[in-house]
């Protein structure tokens, strides 16, 4: 910490300070010395809105399952609390899942975050920046060395959390599912079984072993027929072939 910094605010500082809690929490801060409170409320409310706007743009669904007062208090919460890491307007939704954990509102379902999570990756394929270019196979081919495409990612949930709308809150049930933005910048989601789960975590980890050599490994870890993994897998391989998510490293 450096040493010359004040120990208590300068005057102008208290005045930053009061007119940030007076643009987030209007409500316990209604006023402030020397400030009309009509333009306090415009700047209030274009603030909001625009934090507001942000947040119903990235998380549609979970603002579909909330009342319209409840969507309010939620994001006003987010507002007043949240310490944002980053002062860029886009990283908006990536602050508000880092918000939601922490959330002590009860009005939330339990599946919340992980639903908030979802929502956010889809936004996150979507723009996500290729920075290493590799070839796409044109064919599969015996001992042919695969990886995955870097915009492509598979997650597990606890809920099936792609399935989820006002009319539609399913029971916890464990879910995989791949999200991609392929080598044609086409973004599309699959969903999963664990051994293809754990096909897709082997190949983006992978650098050197072919995959008919990871498809053997798979089923010796999960003590299943080694005939039946590897016809199984092939088939898997040829829809992410086709899907436009492998990438060939020989």
């Amino acid at each position: 910490m450096n040493a010359n910094l004040p120990k208590s605010l300068l005057p102008f500082q208290e005045v930053q300070k009061r007119f940030s809690q007076a643009i987030r929490d209007p409500e316990n801060h209604p006023h402030i010395e020397g400030i009309e409170n009509r333009r306090l409320k415009i700047y209030s409310e274009l603030f909001f809105n625009n934090v507001e706007g942000f947040i119903s743009g990235g998380f549609p669904v979970l603002k579909e399952l909330l009342t319209g007062q409840q969507w309010t208090t939620l994001v006003r919460d987010f507002f007043i609390n949240h310490t944002c890491a980053s002062p860029y307007f886009l990283k908006i939704s990536e602050e508000f899942l880092d918000y939601l954990p922490s959330s002590s509102l009860d009005f939330l379902p339990e599946f919340s975050y992980q639903l908030a999570h979802w929502e956010w990756l889809e936004l996150h394929a979507d723009v996500y920046p290729i920075t290493k270019p590799k070839p796409a196979p044109t064919q599969l081919l015996e001992n042919q060395v695969l990886s995955i495409i870097e915009s492509a990612w598979c997650q597990a949930y606890d809920f099936p959390v792609h399935t989820i709308s006002a009319d539609n809150l399913p029971e916890q049930q464990a879910t995989y599912l791949l999200i991609y933005r392929n080598h044609d910048l086409e973004v599309g989601f699959n969903e999963l079984n664990p051994l293809s789960a754990v096909l897709f975590e082997s190949l983006q980890n992978n650098t050197e072993q072919s995959s008919e050599a990871i498809l053997k490994n798979i089923a010796d870890q999960f003590n299943m027929e080694e005939s039946t993994v590897i016809n199984g897998g092939q088939q898997i391989l040829t829809q992410w072939l086709e899907l436009g998510i492998l990438i060939e490293l020989n």
